[in-house]
């Protein structure tokens, strides 16, 4: 049975590269995917996803806030954080991880880059881990 994925970024070109790689692996499919953080929490009160893809900055809801509306509705969810800005340290990893986000991958700076398998395996074996993630 493939793991059921949510991907929440407000960039079309990234979630369809989110989309293709993690399509590309049978172990995994992309269910939904939604443009910012109110669409996304949306859907994870309405189903079970095994993980979430989930974009920091985004207009309207912004990955935090949705990770802070979960917690504070008892929503629960695995989280693999996503940005370009995300990385060991930063201010918005560390409030992710606080509220709950299993992981985190830094996006490419260039988006030709998400395609080098290099990444492309990174991000599907820190998928695998996060959707395997006791809840």
């Amino acid at each position: 049975m493939k793991k059921k994925i949510l991907i929440v970024d407000d960039s079309a070109l990234m979630r369809r590269v989110f989309c293709d790689i993690i399509n590309s692996d049978d172990r995994f499919e992309v269910v939904n995917t939604a443009t910012d953080g109110a669409e996304g929490f949306k859907y994870i009160c309405q189903k079970q996803y095994d993980a979430v893809v989930l974009d920091v900055y985004m207009p309207r809801m912004t990955g935090i806030q949705m990770l802070e509306e979960m917690q504070k509705s008892r929503v629960s969810a695995r989280v693999l954080m996503a940005s370009t800005t995300t990385g060991e340290g930063a201010r918005e990893t560390l409030d992710a991880l606080s509220l709950g986000a299993i992981d985190f991958i830094k996006k490419p700076e260039n988006v030709a880059d998400t395609r080098q398998e290099k990444f492309s395996k990174h991000f599907l074996d820190l998928l695998y881990v996060v959707s395997t993630a006791p809840m």
